[in-house]
């Protein structure tokens, strides 16, 4: 049996965390079994498990798609020490938040089956906390790249300044998903301008 190119193996990854997302939507995460899974990609158990562990692995691993492409790329921009102007790409991944693709993966329903196994999966809430960390030290990168470039000043509390900059957008993420979402979004450009300007001032007791 002829090996599989790394372009097959990711290609089979892929049909499986799809295949994966769509069952734990349908039917729930406790009553999707391994085999539904294959079923439904069109692969066997085995091939499920030289991918994953197990379905906590799998679930984990969808866990890892939170952040879109277009949030990675800015705050990548952003955290560059390269980068001359880190601010304005602050702003812009703050901005991002608020785009159509994020709110609609924000609102949507495998979000909300991570967001609800985070209180009875130990795994998943593990990964998730993990991933909170991640983001918590790329805003602090962040913060201290736009210090490094005089665009914030030296003394800010940079981690207040970061716990800040996490409580604006998990409560802005709690609002979307609340009766109030589209005055909320529509109301967030202006919520990320007052939100900058504050920023600088945010200094230690």
């Amino acid at each position: 049996m002829p090996r599989r190119t790394p372009e097959e193996a990711e290609k089979t990854r892929q049909s499986i965390l799809k295949a994966a997302a769509k069952l734990f939507i349908d039917q729930g995460y406790e009553q999707t079994s391994l085999s539904d899974i294959a079923t439904a990609a069109g692969v066997t158990r085995g091939a499920i498990y030289w991918h994953f562990d197990n379905k906590s692995d799998l679930m984990c691993e969808l866990c890892e798609a939170l952040a879109s492409d277009r949030l990675n790329e800015l705050l990548y921009q952003a955290t560059n020490p390269d980068c001359q102007d880190p601010l304005s790409y602050f702003k812009l991944w703050l901005l991002a938040h608020s785009e159509r693709d994020s709110v609609q993966y924000f609102s949507s329903a495998i979000f909300k089956v991570v967001d609800r196994l985070y209180f009875v999966n130990e795994e998943v809430h593990d990964k998730l906390n993990h991933l909170v960390r991640e983001l918590h030290e790329q805003i602090q990168a962040m913060i201290l790249n736009c210090i490094k470039k005089g665009q914030l000043p030296a003394e800010l509390d940079v981690g207040l300044a970061t716990d800040s900059v996490i409580i604006f957008i998990v409560g802005y993420l709690k609002m979307v998903k609340l009766d109030m979402a589209e005055r909320v979004i529509s109301n967030f450009p202006m919520l990320v301008e007052h939100f900058m300007m504050v920023l600088p001032n945010i200094r230690g007791a």
